[in-house]
C-alpha cells in the first residue's frame, strides 16, 4: 500500500503528463485576461506602478485617424511588453471594422516566453474600453 504522499506524487506526475496542452491553454487565457486588465487601466491610476496601463484617450473628438491608430498600436505593444513578462514578442496590425462603436480594431500576434504563439483580436470601443479575445 502506498503512503498518502506517494499517492499524491503519483497523481501529480500522471496529471502533468496528461495535461501539458491544457496548461498552455490556461496560460494563454491568463495572458489574455491580464492583457485586458492592462489595456483598460489608465496610467497614473495604480499607486505602486504609475507607468502601468495605457495613457488616457480622448475619443470624444471623433474617430481616430490612421496615424493616431498607428501610434496607439505602438503604445499598446509597449504597455503589454512592459506589463507581462510572459510575453516575449507582440505584433499588432490594424483591421477594418464597420461597427460604429469601435474606434480601432486590430489583430495581435503574441509569442510567449515558452515559445507558444497565439492570435488575438482587440478593439477599442468609443467608451474608452478595450476588448481582447482569442481568435
Amino acid at each position: 500500500m502506498l503512503r498518502l504522499t506517494e499517492r499524491l506524487n503519483k497523481m501529480a506526475i500522471e496529471a502533468e503528463n496528461g495535461s501539458k496542452r491544457a496548461d498552455e491553454g490556461d496560460v494563454i487565457r491568463s495572458v489574455v485576461g491580464f492583457m485586458h486588465k492592462t489595456l483598460n487601466t489608465r496610467r497614473n491610476t495604480v499607486l505602486s506602478n504609475p507607468g502601468f496601463g495605457m495613457p488616457s484617450l480622448q475619443l470624444s473628438t471623433g474617430a481616430l485617424d490612421e496615424s493616431a491608430q498607428a501610434a496607439l498600436l505602438k503604445q499598446l505593444q509597449k504597455a503589454v511588453l512592459a506589463a507581462d513578462t510572459r510575453v516575449s514578442a507582440i505584433e499588432a496590425t490594424l483591421t477594418a471594422t464597420k461597427d460604429t462603436t469601435v474606434a480601432m480594431s486590430c489583430v495581435i500576434d503574441l509569442t510567449l516566453v515558452s515559445g507558444t504563439e497565439c492570435k488575438l483580436r482587440s478593439s477599442l470601443h468609443s467608451d474608452n474600453t478595450f476588448e481582447v479575445a482569442r481568435l
